[in-house]
């Protein structure tokens, strides 16, 4: 298995980043800010870690992790990503927006 550990302290577009990191089949671990505003679903699937001994034990836990454990992991991360973050449910959200007008709040993710 291939690993891959980022960690970002600042900068827009963390979302986006874990999004695309989750589509790769890479396990994440992440914040709890930079992944704020996720669905609860995508949450779920995310390692968290929010200091230097969390990401140490969490890179532990994901290299010891059971391969099998780890593959349905990644799997149902990548599928809740396609289910609430896809280019048509962006699209639906968008829609939705320009059709109730201004002052209604978007969230995208």
């Amino acid at each position: 298995m291939i690993y891959l550990y980022v960690l970002f302290l600042i900068g827009a577009g963390t979302k986006n980043k874990i999004i695309q990191a989750g589509m790769t089949g890479l396990p994440i671990i992440s914040t709890s800010l930079g992944v704020e505003g996720l669905n609860n679903n995508i949450k779920k699937e995310i390692y968290i870690a929010n200091n230097e001994e969390e990401f140490i034990n969490e890179i532990r836990k994901v290299q010891e992790e059971d391969t099998n454990i780890l593959e349905r992991k990644i799997k149902l991360q990548q599928e809740m990503i396609k289910k609430y973050n896809s280019m048509d449910i962006i699209a639906e959200k968008l829609t939705m927006h320009i059709q109730n007008g201004p002052g209604h709040k978007m969230y995208i993710f």
